[in-house]
């Protein structure tokens, strides 16, 4: 039988909990280059390499192109269909680039007009019919907005 509040008096040992999530370590940020070291191209191509890794920004950023870029400032054109999926992303695209310019950078994204394959041309009605397009209007009660052609593939040589 054990008395009551027995063991009270001195406190358990117990090994430290340990987290859960380990924290994500610091991003490591490059060196600033020189004044007109990189050109425009070359950061953006930093800037992709750097969202390698974040597959929902590099969705987000393909077929995106920075328009312009001053040591403040950038502005990245995006196609209209994920413009505002990427205003939600603003922050992580920002660091993107600040880290690719080697300094913090605002970002403005820039919607991109629209290219003549996404005009309709009387192709919604057809899309309507496909079977796996009615599939789709009904398990998510959607309803197609716009029809976009595929590019050709390029013959083999």
């Amino acid at each position: 039988m054990v008395a009551h509040g027995a063991g009270r008096g001195t406190p358990a040992a117990h090994a430290p909990i340990a987290s859960p999530v380990s924290p994500t370590p610091p991003t490591t940020r490059r060196e600033t280059p020189p004044p007109g070291e990189l050109t425009n191209d070359e950061i953006w191509a930093l800037t992709l390499e750097r969202c390698a890794t974040n597959r929902r920004v590099r969705l987000l950023l393909d077929g995106s192109r920075l328009l312009s870029m001053t040591r403040e400032a950038a502005a990245v054109e995006v196609h209209p269909g994920v413009h505002t999926m990427a205003q939600v992303a603003l922050a992580e695209i920002a660091e993107a680039i600040s880290w690719a310019a080697g300094r913090g950078v605002r970002v403005e994204l820039v919607r991109a007009a629209a290219s003549e394959a996404s005009i309709d041309d009387g192709q919604t009605s057809n899309a309507t019919e496909h079977p796996l397009v009615k599939s789709a209007i009904e398990l998510f009660k959607a309803r197609v907005i716009r029809v976009e052609r595929r590019p050709k593939a390029e013959p083999e040589a």
